[in-house]
């Protein structure tokens, strides 16, 4: 069981095809809400489960409590990356080197629950370690001609996904601590230069398009979850909707200076 559709994916590719992997999550916002009896069923049946941890999911962390067994923490994988003024944001999945070291330690968990197929499990890990060395230099081979170009989101999320592109990063939540008011906004004003893009949720809320336009950016919406991909979907995919919108973005922002 996945608290979290990125995370399934990657359980998906650790796992052999027998294993049956279930995402808890589908759509709907992992930071806050009540679990339903169906998801608290599926989590007690559940012969392991994989949540990015309890700074993201408040509400999973009294249910799934701490057993070495059952339960595997992303957010205490060890050798994580975290960017951010603080260091705190929980949107790790969005940073193909931390979705390698997960899948290595998912890979040594399911080993433990099924030792027949432990070499199954590690040469799986390994293959999507690959993957993810190869998506990050993907990332910045699309972004290299839109370096000192600017990216500004609500939270420092995407400081995972864009870590080596040479853009520049902002947010409306630096720090990690709620700030979106007025004296950000006008610290954001000052900070932004040249061309660059609003990086909003599915869809953008008239609230966030607002802001771009204050910022005088170009909106692009993302799905950092793949809520909006098809359902046999995997990282792959995820990633290259993320990067194919911020390259739509920034190009035509660029042609508009």
């Amino acid at each position: 069981m996945a608290s979290i559709r990125p995370l399934a994916m990657l359980a998906e590719a650790v796992a052999e095809p027998a294993d049956e992997v279930q995402v808890m999550q589908r759509g709907g916002d992992p930071h806050a809400g009540a679990l339903r009896p169906s998801q608290r069923m599926l989590l007690k049946r559940a012969d392991l489960v994989l949540w990015v941890g309890p700074e993201l999911e408040s509400s999973l962390a009294r249910l799934l409590g701490t057993d070495p067994d059952r339960v595997l923490r992303a957010s205490a994988v060890e050798g994580l990356a975290w960017p951010g003024s603080a260091g705190v944001d929980p949107h790790l999945w969005l940073r193909p080197a931390n979705m390698a070291l997960i899948a290595a330690a998912l890979a040594e968990r399911l080993a433990r629950l099924n030792p027949a197929s432990a070499a199954t499990y590690r040469s799986n890990a390994e293959a999507f370690a690959a993957e993810m060395t190869l998506w990050e230099t993907r990332i910045n081979e699309r972004l290299q001609g839109f370096q000192g170009h600017t990216l500004v989101s609500t939270h420092e999320a995407y400081g995972h996904f864009f870590a080596g592109s040479g853009l520049v990063l902002l947010s409306l939540d630096e720090g990690g601590h709620g700030h979106h008011g007025a004296a950000t906004l006008l610290k954001l004003r000052r900070e932004v230069r040249g061309p660059g893009c609003f990086l909003g949720e599915s869809g953008g809320s008239p609230a966030e398009q607002r802001l771009a336009s204050q910022l005088g950016l170009h909106f692009a919406s993302m799905d950092p979850l793949g809520n909006n991909l098809a359902p046999t979907s995997d990282i792959a995919q995820l990633y290259a909707s993320i990067l194919d919108a911020t390259v739509s973005c920034l190009t035509e922002s660029a042609a508009t200076r």
